[in-house]
């Protein structure tokens, strides 16, 4: 089996395909593709569009796919820790700490937590950046 299968069923976990596809701008024929079967990889402007979907390097993407290899693009995808896998509150330390937040994060609710941070990088509640 190839690694682009995978690859897509690792990043897009709980979503259905139509969620996929509007996420990444592609047609839900090709996701549905994918995850069906262990096809070739995709086109590489596919490949690039789902990394940027799921905000992933799309040159670990295009190593993935097969377009190149590891030394080509000078990148080590072995030993790298997808994000997703590190528990919640380890990422929400880590935020706590980068941002010098005096407070534990257990002890924030859920709004103060997402209000602090996002005064802190320039956010504008919900509607985006100021």
């Amino acid at each position: 089996m190839g690694t682009w299968r995978p690859y897509v069923e690792r990043h897009t976990k709980g979503l259905t395909q139509a969620e996929v596809a509007e996420r990444t701008g592609l047609g839900q024929t090709a996701i549905s593709r994918w995850l069906r079967e262990d096809t070739n990889a995709p086109r590489a402007e596919y490949v690039v569009a789902f990394a940027r979907g799921f905000n992933l390097n799309p040159v670990e993407a295009l190593i993935v796919a097969g377009y190149v290899t590891a030394d080509e693009a000078g990148t080590a995808t072995e030993g790298r820790t997808p994000i997703a896998d590190y528990p919640d509150m380890e990422l929400m330390d880590e935020l706590r700490q980068r941002f010098n937040m005096r407070r534990p994060v257990t002890d924030l609710t859920e709004a103060e937590l997402v209000g602090e941070l996002s005064r802190r990088v320039g956010l504008n509640g919900p509607q985006g950046r100021r």
